[in-house]
């Protein structure tokens, strides 16, 4: 028994907290952005319009 416990240890002291993961994550996503303009963003207005929840103003 004192193996699996020793494995079980060994196993959960290895893993990543949580703060680890999402900084991992977060890396990984950027990763994939190759280029971002913050001119190609869509304006507030135009936001609403696309979904069609232009409320009068």
């Amino acid at each position: 028994m004192s193996a699996v416990v020793r494995r079980f240890l060994n196993e959960f002291a290895s893993e990543e907290t949580e703060f680890e993961r999402l900084k991992r994550q977060e890396r990984e996503l950027r990763d994939q952005i190759h280029s971002f303009r913050a001119s190609d963003r869509l304006s507030r207005e135009d936001v609403h319009e696309r979904h069609g929840k232009r409320t009068p103003g």
